[in-house]
């Protein structure tokens, strides 16, 4: 039995009465009983309507659609247009240079959605909804714009970047980094070198990385997705796929190949405390 299906289960399950939900067991074979009892209770803490509003398609960055728009002729695309928000499209629009002068029927908009989903999701594989997610102190990722992640990741690169220049003793390559920081990011750095974090993953040549400001940040923001694929290592596979297509396809897929499926001992549960601590400036 599928693990998923375990959890949607156990969550209308949970919201029946004492009695309802022994004569709902009573229907079900014991594997299946046993299987429900052996899962998390699922988390109900994120409103899918509130962040969902038109449904999953609407809540992936539009750059996950592109490679499979670019697969059909600017006409079938169009087509695919009219199934998303009017935000997505636009950006779709862009990108892609498509007119979009076309209708389409409510059963076939229902048609081109599921054809949408399916491109996005493995035939073989489920996707819980978002109030069915295992309980985690990281659920509460999912209710961050895009922007708000990419702000998260900037902030993580700090922690990353304050240990590589506790071996920099020169004050004119210090003056020079200092230069490429925002005042919010010397702010956090500041405040990161007084809390003596010991946990770092990047090995970054300031020296090298000083000599183009592009450069700097880009490498800086690698440091930052590394850090934050360190804290959803272990976590359920679902928060990381959402998250990963709240992110564009660049830093999503990144992302995603950097998660483990297991917890990193000492280091996930630390960085993802210092996750919850820097959500509370953003």
């Amino acid at each position: 039995m599928e693990k998923n299906v375990s959890f949607i289960l156990k969550g209308f399950l949970s919201k029946v009465s004492q009695d309802e939900k022994k004569k709902l067991l009573e229907c079900l074979s014991p594997q299946m009983q046993k299987a429900i009892d052996d899962v998390e209770s699922p988390s109900f803490e994120i409103d899918s309507k509130k962040i969902f509003q038109n449904g999953l398609i609407d809540s992936v960055h539009y750059s996950w659609f592109i490679p499979l728009f670019n697969l059909y002729s600017p006409k079938e695309s169009a087509l695919l247009l009219k199934v998303l928000n009017p935000k997505t499209a636009a950006s779709l629009k862009k990108v892609l240079k498509i007119q979009t002068d076309v209708s389409l029927t409510p059963l076939a908009k229902e048609f081109f959605k599921d054809f949408l989903l399916s491109s996005l999701i493995d035939k073989q594989a489920t996707l819980l909804p978002l109030e069915f997610l295992p309980p985690s102190k990281l659920n509460q990722l999912l209710k961050l714009t895009k922007q708000q992640i990419v702000k998260l990741i900037d902030l993580l690169s700090l922690y990353e970047l304050a240990f590589s220049l506790k071996k920099i003793v020169d004050t004119k390559l210090l003056n020079k980094i200092n230069s490429y920081l925002s005042e919010s990011e010397k702010s956090y750095l500041k405040k990161i070198k007084l809390s003596h974090t010991q946990i770092h993953f990047s090995k970054f040549n300031l020296e090298k990385m000083a000599e183009d400001q592009t450069f700097f940040k880009s490498t800086l923001h690698k440091g930052g997705i590394l850090r934050l694929s360190i804290a959803l290592s272990g976590e359920s596979l679902d928060l990381i796929w959402y998250l990963c297509h709240y992110l564009d396809i660049g830093r999503g897929n990144i992302l995603f190949k950097l998660c483990k499926k297991e917890k990193i001992k000492h280091a996930s549960a630390a960085v993802a405390n210092e996750i919850l601590e820097t959500l509370k400036i953003l």
